[in-house]
């Protein structure tokens, strides 16, 4: 494949990594996730859904012995939360919008997120896409492509990496 010789394309690699260091404590995480996550979730609320996560969960993470299933075998959480009953304030933006992401309200949905999933990932994901609303999570998962890539974004799965 040849590049037209009216274009000039200046092709360039930085080698110069920005490298930090920081003290881990107990209680502290990290969220690794794409774009796509953070178009559905603010920061608060990532952080906040983790924080639920974790007070569904606190026996099973924060052990003396490492454990293979982190998650709880039976779920008995059955509430909906709303992004005001997250274990973290919310802010509003500078408009007093109080959601600055772009698929829900491209979705014409409601965030209200559930805490029922196995593991902080999966719950990130399902809250993400949907939470509450379980006929559009599964709508949103169940979609093919190409048109998937519009409506959703590639999130990790445990053997291999989906999009939803």
């Amino acid at each position: 494949m040849s590049i037209h010789p009216t274009y000039n394309l200046i092709w360039a690699v930085v080698a110069e990594p920005e490298i930090t260091t920081t003290r881990v404590r107990n209680g502290d995480f990290l969220i690794m996730a794409s774009d796509g996550l953070w178009d559905c979730l603010t920061s608060e609320e990532a952080v906040g859904l983790v924080g639920l996560w974790l007070s569904n969960n606190h026996d099973a993470v924060y052990t003396s012995q490492p454990m293979r299933n982190v998650g709880k075998k039976s779920f008995d959480d059955t509430n909906v939360y709303q992004r005001n009953e997250l274990p973290l304030k919310v802010p509003l933006d500078r408009d007093g919008k109080d959601d600055k992401t772009l698929f829900y309200a491209w979705w014409k949905a409601k965030k209200q997120f559930v805490n029922w999933d196995d593991s902080p990932a999966a719950h990130l994901a399902r809250n993400a896409l949907g939470g509450a609303d379980g006929d559009l999570t599964e709508a949103l998962i169940s979609m093919t492509s190409p048109r998937a890539r519009r409506y959703r974004f590639v999130v990790p799965t445990r053997k291999k990496y989906s999009y939803c």
